[in-house]
């Protein structure tokens, strides 16, 4: 696990006299050591860089060299920020990624590279054409030879549309390895990383067993448990309890079942639940003791578990703590989940196992219990209530062994099962009460874009650039959302835009998927106009100013170009339901262009969030994208619930056309599925349609409807010319 870095210099490295490595050739160590040597000749290794994005202090510039070679460049950190391992062909990126350093440099070394582009902040071939005829480069490849000899004023030889700008070496260099600096917190803030056996403490035993027995004084700790669970033994819930090192406890069994009169233990007692009442919140009613601890199906607590845990936020005076789960599935193979609880490690995995959580039972009261029907996200909120007030404590321990059935492994592609969780999750995110108090303040006339984007950095900004480029609205702002990308597409995205104030990058911490990061640039946008724009997208014309337009019409909820294949063909003009009850689908696809005129005509029921303008009043009121939906189904969504501001919908302007690289996207397709039933329990019965109308308005009929094989279908309507198809019934 990579460490923050700190106490870096960001002072740019000075170049390493040339003159052979007097032990390369000598001992086991000599091919390193001449390797080592290598790098730090080549000019294009920059310590300082590296240490903060492998999160490492290392003693010199040697150690440093040594580890890119032996882990780094396996890893896909590169050298220095000018390099992009991404722009890189990829037999020489595969060779990097086997740490042949070697083949690589010779690569960027080879005089037939003299035009290359290493990155979004350097352009070999521009470089060289500003030193006078005849330099010797000194063996060493053209980026090698700038970074020898330029300083931190140096200004960048930038490529291609970047060339305008005006980038130092020094303001980019520091930008980077700040950024470097930021990915790996993110990356320790993530949760519910696997970890080996080892790399969890084992429970401390440092305090005497008799300081936590039973005695006077009353439980201090209330272990709230189910009773309606027929899957967890009541006996082994007592046995769990009684086997604990504190015996300071009581045994709250709750549920809407009598329970027996007794159990053979004074510190046991059955709470009746009320019909609707969660048994998490009457547990907490009923608890006398100053802490609470749940233990949940599944769970097997170590017998040690609760007298470390109560003695650590004893200590520590924290009003709450998690701890590890050692996990074992049905096939016998067992990972540790890292016990991390604070408020950013929740915001950047959100997975809570609560029987790994022991807090104050007064704490708990005061934040709230649970909210139930947040569904499985209800011990998400709950978690996040509590960090929200101060540390959490993350217990550097194992706190149970817990066997994972099979129908719990399951349930994580149920219908959604994880809909609360994201849900919640997202909310964490994104305080709609401050966006909404917030939009009186947001510029007027202005634009912003959203541009959420994941593991990829060409077709972003190339997104972003072409849209900047071709239009001529006076006031565009560019939020770019990465949803924890690695390290190498991060780094690519914000070394694109650094310097172009109207460009904001941010990177999130994890993969958070395109509603909450929709939402969350949204938030973070000030125009009063927003567009929620596809990374995979290229703007050919300038087509915002005639989408931008529709909202002049206080009846028009938003609007949308048509979006065209690369072919020029019509990917989408609109979104339509044209089957009684059914689900949505594009309109016109494969159409023309010139087919696709009449629909500046029409009103739809809802358009694509591929090209989405809307008021920002409006987001804020509708809290954004339901992060329910896992990319999918969350526009029309959105479109629906808008509808019932603005009953005048949604416009589709055929004089703007935006080309869409559909299909371009990683991970867009795998959660169908669960998307169709959350949308079919929200809105089975309410949906428009059928829409027949558009179609014969634009000179169309449809001849039959086919569906995909998912258990809620996707209509692909056939269309043929009006004059040659009857309407279906």
């Amino acid at each position: 696990m990579r460490r923050t870095t700190k106490g870096n210099s960001h002072s740019p490295p000075a170049p390493t006299p040339a003159g052979p490595d007097p032990g390369a050739a000598e001992g086991p160590g000599g091919l390193l050591r001449a390797q080592v040597q290598a790098l730090l000749r080549s000019g294009l290794f920059d310590p300082a860089f590296y240490a903060a994005a492998a999160g490492e202090v290392f003693p010199d510039r040697r150690a440093a060299a040594r580890a890119l070679l032996t882990t780094g460049m396996t890893a896909g950190l590169p050298p220095t920020p000018l390099l992009s391992l991404g722009s890189l062909p990829k037999p020489m990126d595969k060779a990097w990624r086997r740490g042949q350093f070697r083949k690589v440099l010779e690569f960027l070394s080879a005089p037939e590279q003299a035009e290359f582009v290493t990155g979004p902040l350097f352009d070999s071939g521009r470089y060289l054409r500003t030193l006078p005829a005849g330099t010797d480069l000194e063996g060493l490849s053209p980026l090698g030879h700038f970074l020898t000899h330029a300083t931190p004023d140096t200004p960048l030889p930038l490529p291609g549309a970047d060339r305008d700008r005006v980038l130092t070496l020094g303001d980019a260099r520091e930008a980077l390895i700040d950024h470097a600096g930021l990915v790996v917190a993110q990356e320790h803030d993530a949760i519910g990383r696997d970890l080996s056996y080892q790399d969890a403490a084992p429970l401390p035993l440092d305090e005497p067993v008799r300081l936590w027995s039973a005695g006077p004084g009353g439980p201090l700790v209330s272990i709230i448990t189910p009773w309606r669970d027929q899957h967890f033994a009541r006996e082994t819930a007592l046995l769990i309890a009684q086997e604990q090192e504190l015996q300071r406890w009581e045994l709250l069994f709750v549920g809407d079942e009598a329970g027996p009169a007794v159990m053979h233990d004074g510190r046991v007692r059955c709470v009746r639940t009320l019909p609707g009442e969660d048994w998490r919140n009457r547990g907490l009613d009923e608890a006398e003791a100053p802490y609470a601890a749940f233990l949940t199906r599944g769970h097997w607590w170590r017998p040690g578990y609760l007298r470390s845990a109560l003695k650590r936020l004893i200590g520590t005076g924290r009003e709450s703590g998690y701890a590890a789960v050692l996990q074992h599935d049905p096939e016998g193979r067992s990972t540790v989940q890292a016990g991390y609880g604070d408020l950013a490690t929740l915001r950047s995995g959100g997975r809570v196992d609560l029987g790994a959580l022991v807090c104050s039972t007064a704490a708990a009261r005061e934040v709230g219990g649970f909210n139930a029907a947040l569904g499985v996200g209800a011990d998400v909120d709950f978690a996040l209530k509590l960090a929200s007030r101060g540390p959490t404590e993350a217990f550097p321990f194992i706190a149970s062994e817990r066997l994972t059935p099979a129908a719990v492994m399951r349930r994580s592609t149920a219908a959604g099962a994880d809909g609360d969780w994201l849900d919640v999750l997202g909310r964490a995110w994104v305080d709609w009460d401050r966006v909404r108090a917030d939009v009186p303040q947001r510029v007027p006339g202005r634009l912003s874009v959203v541009i959420p984007t994941y593991r990829d950095s060409t077709m972003t900004i190339d997104a972003a650039r072409t849209l900047l480029a071709t239009t001529s609205l006076p006031d565009v702002e560019i939020n770019i959302l990465d949803n924890g990308s690695p390290f190498s597409v991060a780094q690519d995205l914000i070394a694109a835009f650094l310097g172009e104030r109207r460009v904001r990058y941010r990177r999130l911490p994890v993969n958070l998927n395109f509603a909450i990061g929709c939402n969350i640039g949204f938030a973070q946008s000030s125009g009063d106009t927003v567009l929620f724009l596809n990374n995979d997208t290229v703007s050919t014309s300038d087509w915002l100013p005639g989408v931008v337009a529709a909202l002049d019409d206080p009846s028009v909820a938003g609007a949308q170009p048509v979006l065209l294949y690369p072919d020029g063909t019509v990917q989408t003009a609109g979104t339509v339901f044209p089957a009684d009850n059914g689900l949505a689908c594009h309109f016109l696809p494969n159409c023309s262009i010139e087919q696709a005129q009449i629909v500046g005509e029409m009103r739809f029921s809802a358009v694509t969030a591929a090209a989405m303008v809307m008021r920002a009043v409006d987001v804020a009121r509708l809290e954004g994208f339901d992060a329910h939906y896992v990319n999918g189904m969350e526009d029309v969504d959105l479109c629906l619930r808008a509808l019932e501001l603005h009953p005048g919908g949604f416009r589709v302007i055929p004089t703007s056309t935006l080309t869409h690289l559909e299909g371009k996207t990683a991970g867009r397709s795998h959660r169908i599925p669960q998307n169709r039933v959350f949308f079919w329990e929200r809105w089975n019965g309410r949906v428009p349609g059928p829409e027949l109308d558009l179609y014969v308005r634009a000179g169309f009929r449809i001849e039959r409807i086919e569906y995909d094989d998912v258990a809620i279908p996707s209509p692909r309507p056939v269309l043929a010319p009006a004059e040659s198809a009857d309407l279906p019934r």
